[in-house]
């Protein structure tokens, strides 16, 4: 079975700066999604959309994800939200469109993991994200 860890650099609801949510296993992949996107989203539907922020962060999560969850993998999410862990799964299932199968469980994976640095590197922009997210992107699964 192969580990995913996912950490993000620059929290959602952050509208200062940009957020990038980024894996790592044997591979490593990051989306990045710009502080004007939210800027603009927030403004325009934070009145209308109950738990935006979580709802955000499962839809990075779910195109950072998308192309790599098949067969026997585990997904370990750094908490980044407390409390909402569920809710947060939840909705990543939803949009993967899969059964709940404890393949995503959430803990902190600190500072050292690969996929904390892949983050905080692509934020600073060392390294280039994979995706750039869209206000397309992101509306398309805003509900």
């Amino acid at each position: 079975m192969t580990l995913i860890e996912v950490d993000q650099s620059g929290k959602v609801e952050d509208l200062r700066q940009d957020t990038i949510v980024a894996f790592s296993n044997d591979t490593f992949s990051s989306v990045h999604l710009d502080r004007r996107i939210k800027r603009e989203i927030f403004l325009r539907y934070r009145p209308h959309i109950r738990q935006i922020v979580q709802k955000m962060f499962s839809i990075c999560l779910f195109y950072l994800l998308e192309k790599h969850i098949e067969g026997k993998h585990t997904v370990v999410i750094c908490t980044e939200y407390p409390g909402w862990e569920a809710f947060i799964k939840r909705e990543l299932y939803l949009l993967l469109n899969r059964n709940d199968d404890d393949i995503v469980n959430f803990r902190s994976i600190g500072k050292k993991s690969r996929a904390h640095s892949i983050a905080l590197l692509t934020n600073r922009q060392v390294l280039k994200p994979t995706k750039q997210l869209t206000e397309k992107d992101i509306l398309k699964y805003l509900k």
